[in-house]
């Protein structure tokens, strides 16, 4: 798998392939080689992800008997040690090269994100370390920024789903920190930041550098859609309503463009959600809920014909 990445990243830098075509690529070597090796997900993986199940529940059932018996320090080592033995155990997964304890070590880098944030949350309520409360504007800023350089960090070293969903939570994340800095919480804040992090994902989708590919268009698409309509949320500007209109439609072009039927449909779920929420939110008064309603669904049936529709035209398209 190493000798392709190399293949696809000198093609890739003399233009001879595009992105999306690079990550057809891994999929079809990395398929070829589960194949050949006989490796499909099995019991041995199912049994890794018992495992990290088992230890999650473990660290929250210790916090919920024990808590308020513990010392500062032990509360710190509580959460700390899991997570860095869940960041061991991901990386001895990793080296051993076999597909299912790679898969395994991925899904153990995404659970140690989620604990590496706890960890340093804990560690600022029970220390300050200058920041106040966790739920303090700077302190929480401070636990996303941390969280997200290290979602970042673990992408680099595994570029792989898990890492991207690691990614799509941490920009989440960075949004509600980011909608907490002022005196009060900030829809607008919140939906701008995570557009424009998503935007930048994209554009970083498209010249290679944020893989898979695949994966990452799909995810920061409903993002981008995500982040305008939850500054409109709560009474917003309807300009952040009109705003999550056009990043619906843009995705579902950009699906068309690109072939892709799951970008399409992120897109029209997007538009049909921006535009039930419309209506309801500026029509139910004039023609009452029942019509509102009525109208919602009416159009949700004839979007999902539509759907319909350009799969079947997507399809056709494809074996001709």
């Amino acid at each position: 798998m190493a000798q392709t990445e190399e293949h696809l990243k000198r093609w890739l830098e003399a233009g001879l392939i595009k992105p999306e075509t690079a990550e057809t690529i891994r999929i079809f070597e990395r398929d070829q080689r589960r194949a050949e090796s006989g490796e499909r997900p099995g019991a041995l993986e199912a049994l890794l992800y018992l495992g990290f199940v088992v230890l999650a529940v473990g660290v929250f059932s210790l916090f919920a008997q024990n808590w308020e018996d513990l010392e500062s320090w032990a509360r710190v080592i509580a959460i700390g040690v899991p997570t860095l033995l869940l960041f061991g155990v991901g990386l001895a997964l990793h080296l051993t090269g076999e597909p299912q304890l790679e898969r395994g070590g991925q899904a153990a880098w995404m659970v140690t994100v989620a604990l590496f944030a706890g960890t340093l949350a804990v560690a600022i309520n029970e220390y300050g370390l200058g920041l106040g409360d966790p739920g303090d504007p700077g302190a929480l800023l401070t636990i996303a920024a941390a969280t997200f350089a290290v979602t970042i960090a673990l992408w680099v070293a595994s570029p792989a789903y898990p890492q991207l969903f690691a990614i799509a939570g941490a920009t989440l994340f960075v949004g509600v920190a980011v909608a907490n800095w002022p005196d009060e919480f900030s829809q607008e804040l919140l939906g701008m930041t995570i557009l424009s992090i998503a935007l930048a994902a994209l554009a970083l989708a498209e010249v290679g550098w944020l893989t898979p590919v695949l994966g990452a268009r799909f995810l920061f698409s409903a993002l981008a859609i995500f982040g305008p309509f939850a500054a409109s949320m709560d009474d917003g500007p309807v300009a952040f309503e009109v705003l999550a209109g056009a990043m619906a439609a843009a995705v579902i072009a950009y699906g068309v463009f690109r072939a892709s039927f799951a970008l399409v449909l992120v897109g029209v779920v997007g538009a049909f959600a921006v535009l039930i929420a419309f209506i309801t939110r500026h029509f139910s008064d004039r023609i009452g809920a029942p019509m509102a309603m009525i109208i919602s669904g009416g159009i949700l049936i004839a979007g999902i014909l539509l759907l319909a529709l350009y799969r079947r035209e997507l399809q056709n398209r494809k074996s001709a």
